[in-house]
């Protein structure tokens, strides 16, 4: 049975900041087209999940910032999915109608004849948002953070997934330390560490090989690693610190 609160005001952070895997599922959206998360994000898209109902105040006023991030970053499904999952007792019809009196255009969804979903995902109230990145690690923010969250995904996606130790010779982390072997020709160096969501967390320049940058600030966990050299380059890679 449906069990969800639905909430009038801007929600505080409820979930934990750790991330975890998003569980696989299928849905039919109100137009009969059938999608499945996993084979979104096999084809190295982000998919983030709005947890909605029809009649929540907060989540009318939210579809504005839910259009525009679809519309700036969704190129209709190529590089992103927004969905709309309706966790109420809507039906297609009803939704379909909802959709055309607030102008959404992201795909939506019907839990009416399946709510699966809403337990799958310990859905207890409306609004709630999850980004998945094309990792398939999820987490829950608050709509002030989707577009941060997006940026963080793309990231992800952009950098390479081969053990930077055997592809690239640029750097070596250990005991908790950054130790950089850039060719002179590449200094001096932007370097910069993100975390999943593209939030950047240290931004520094580096002028010598010599430069060793300890960690102790980082919380564990996994963080995204740029450095833009002098000579145009972009290193990425991604470094789990624990």
């Amino acid at each position: 049975m449906k069990f969800f609160v639905i909430v009038f005001f801007c929600v505080i952070w409820f979930k934990s900041n750790s991330q975890t895997i998003a569980p696989d599922f299928s849905l039919v959206d109100v137009n009969g087209t059938n999608v499945n998360l996993y084979n979104e994000l096999n084809l190295n898209k982000t998919v983030i999940l709005d947890f909605y109902t029809v009649s929540c105040g907060t989540c009318i006023n939210n579809i504005t910032t839910n259009e525009n991030l679809w519309q700036i970053y969704g190129y209709n499904g190529d590089s992103l999915w927004f969905w709309g999952i309706e966790v109420g007792t809507a039906t297609d019809s009803t939704i379909v109608a909802f959709n055309q009196q607030y102008n959404v255009t992201y795909p939506t969804f019907s839990t009416s004849n399946n709510d699966s979903i809403i337990s799958l995902y310990n859905i207890t109230y409306a609004p709630q948002y999850c980004v998945i990145c094309s990792n398939k690690l999820m987490k829950f923010i608050t709509v002030s953070n989707l577009a941060a969250a997006i940026n963080g995904c793309k990231q992800i996606t952009n950098s390479t997934n081969i053990d930077y130790q055997a592809q690239k010779k640029w750097f070596k982390y250990y005991n908790n330390e950054l130790h950089f072997y850039l060719l002179n020709s590449e200094l001096p160096a932007t370097f910069k560490i993100y975390n999943l969501f593209g939030s950047l967390l240290y931004d520094n320049v580096l002028n010598s090989n010599a430069d060793i940058l300890n960690l102790f600030f980082l919380n564990n966990g996994v963080y995204l690693i740029s450095i833009y050299t002098s000579s145009g380059n972009i290193l990425n890679a991604k470094i789990l610190k624990n």
